[in-house]
């Protein structure tokens, strides 16, 4: 986890980044990217768990699936000495259309998003 003395390599769980922690002369480490501190020995732990459809050629997420392993997943962290810092929904999409020129020209367009899955932030207590 350390570099060299003054720098420590970490996941920042304000900014969402892996990054290098530098030792300031009061003894703190502290972020580059947000200033956020490192309190002591804090260890992080990021987890993505993806989403799945119905069935295949579904467009609808299997909502119970996702959450039920989500609920293995939390109650794994904290079994392991983790608490949940936060829980994000990652979203993708789709978009396509049409343009047609001429005597009967016509156009259209269509978009919509989805749910990719969901990433967990934990912190080591």
């Amino acid at each position: 986890m350390t570099e060299n003395k003054s720098v420590k390599s970490a996941f920042c769980i304000r900014c969402l980044k892996d990054t290098n922690f530098v030792l300031q002369s009061d003894g703190k480490w502290q972020c580059p990217n947000c200033n956020s501190y490192l309190e002591g020995e804090l260890l992080n732990k990021v987890v993505f768990i993806s989403a799945r459809f119905k069935s295949h050629g579904s467009s609808e997420i299997d909502g119970e699936r996702l959450t039920s392993e989500l609920r293995v997943e939390v109650q794994q962290l904290n079994s392991d000495g983790y608490e949940i810092v936060s829980l994000t929904p990652v979203t993708s999409g789709f978009r396509d259309f049409k343009y047609e020129t001429g005597a009967y020209g016509y156009s259209y367009g269509y978009g919509y998003s989805f749910t990719e899955g969901i990433i967990i932030v934990a912190r080591k207590v």
